[in-house]
Formats: C-alpha cells, sequence, structure tokens
C-alpha cells in the first residue's frame, strides 16, 4: 500500500500588511443549542509573539481530516483583519484544512491546556504507613 507524502506549505498573511494584533475567541455552543458562540480569550499584541505565531504558519501541511474548531484566531493588520479556525492541531483557512508542524502556534497563543505535572512520588508519610495489628 503506497501512503501519499503531503509537502508542507505555507500560509500567508503578508496581504494584511504589519500586523499589529492577533486575538483569540473560544467557541462554545449556545445555552439554545442553536449554533455556537464567541468569547475572547487573549489579545497578543507583542511584536515577538506575533512574529513567532506567524512563522509557525510556515510550515503547515494540508490535510483533508474533518475537525472539530473550538477556537478563531483574528489577525489583524494595517491593511485588514483575517480569522482562522483552530481545533485540535488543525487550522481551516481559506477553505483549506491544514495540521500545525509544531507546537509554537498553540502554546503562543495558549490553545491547549498544559498538563498539570505529576506529584513527586515519594515515601508515604508515616501516618499514611500500614501497621500490622499486634499479636495478642
Amino acid at each position: 500500500m503506497v501512503v501519499p507524502v503531503t509537502t508542507p506549505t505555507t500560509i500567508s498573511l503578508a496581504p494584511l500588511g504589519a500586523l499589529q494584533s492577533v486575538r483569540v475567541f473560544q467557541r462554545t455552543p449556545l445555552p439554545s443549542g442553536s449554533g455556537m458562540g464567541e468569547n475572547e480569550v487573549l489579545l497578543l499584541e507583542d511584536q515577538d509573539q506575533i512574529e513567532e505565531v506567524v512563522g509557525s504558519l510556515k510550515q503547515v501541511v494540508e490535510d483533508p481530516i474533518k475537525y472539530i474548531p473550538t477556537h478563531r484566531v483574528e489577525f489583524s493588520g494595517e491593511l485588514g483583519v483575517q480569522s482562522l479556525l483552530y481545533g485540535f492541531g488543525y487550522l481551516q483557512y481559506a477553505g483549506s484544512v491544514y495540521r500545525l508542524t509544531d507546537g509554537d502556534f498553540e502554546r503562543v497563543l495558549k490553545l491547549r491546556d498544559e498538563p498539570a505535572a505529576p506529584e513527586a512520588e515519594g515515601e508515604p508519610a508515616p501516618e499514611d504507613v500500614p501497621t500490622e495489628p499486634e499479636a495478642p
């Protein structure tokens, strides 16, 4: 069986001009069940972080997978605004679905919860140590 290898591609935000901010909106179901609403969860205005996010869009792979968008990411530039949908490592942009190839996009935009660090296992506290019942 031959599996086709998809070559990396780029999502370009150049038509927006110099980027001024990136906003992240979390998508949530409406209480009525009739659609999705959005809540703004992050605003990035730091140019270094914006460049890191845009840089991560330079190595994506087109993937025809169906996915569930959990966030909308809005890029604002001097020439306009562009949005894309994010969901579990995938982006939908201009009608195509792309798989992210590094974690920078998600890390900088705080799109995934970091797993909690496991507690260090040590010896149980003295009161937790089971004791054998004394023989009569």
